[in-house]
Parts: structure tokens; sequence; C-alpha cells
């Protein structure tokens, strides 16, 4: 297996009014793998038909230090943030932490000693 980078992709759309006299943001931010060499990239989180108004933030990823998990912050206006694990393969994953600050919480890996 190459190696591999985990980003974020931010995808954002504007909602106006008929009237023109307000508008809304959504916007929807998912975990995303690369091959190191560019190839072979794919969505791990998220819905790709995704059309809520609610914004979805899966952000801050971050690889465990054996490969196998990437812990990252999720925050989901109807159910509030989580620090969650996923494996490589995609999904949500599962909550390892729901942090009283939550939305200014974000998971760090420290380094080995």
């Amino acid at each position: 297996m190459s190696d591999e980078i985990v980003f974020t992709r931010t995808v954002s759309a504007f909602t106006v009014k008929d009237d023109g006299s307000s508008y809304n943001q959504h916007f929807h931010t998912d975990l995303w793998i690369v091959d190191a060499d560019g190839t072979n990239q794919r969505r791990l989180t998220g819905d790709p038909y995704w059309s809520s108004e609610l914004p979805d933030l899966n952000q801050s990823p971050e690889w465990s230090p054996d490969g196998t998990q990437i812990v990252f912050y999720h925050a989901d206006p109807a159910v509030g943030g989580a620090v969650r694990v996923t494996t490589p393969a995609g999904g949500l994953g599962s909550v390892v932490a729901t942090p009283p600050s939550a939305p200014s919480t974000y998971p760090g890996r420290r380094p080995a000693a």
C-alpha cells in the first residue's frame, strides 16, 4: 500500500430569498484521502448527495501513529460536536470524546517519546 494523505474539502452554497432581501450560506466539510502520488482520491465522510441546510463539519484529521485509524473533530448542529475515530475505509466511525467545549476543541496527536 502506498502512503496516503488525509485532508478536508468544504463545499458551500448560497440560497437567496425570492425578493433578494436576504441569503443563507450552507456548507459541508468532509474528510478525503488520496495516495501520496495524487491518485485514488476518495471521500471518507459525508453524503455525496448532501442537501442539508445545516452545516456538517468534519475537521482536523490526524493519522494514528500506526496508520490504521484517523481521528477527527465532527460538528453537527443537530447533535453537537465530538471527537471521532474512523478507518481509511471511511465513515463517521465511533465517538471517542464529547468535550464540554466541543465547538472549539480539535484533536491533536502527541508525538512518540
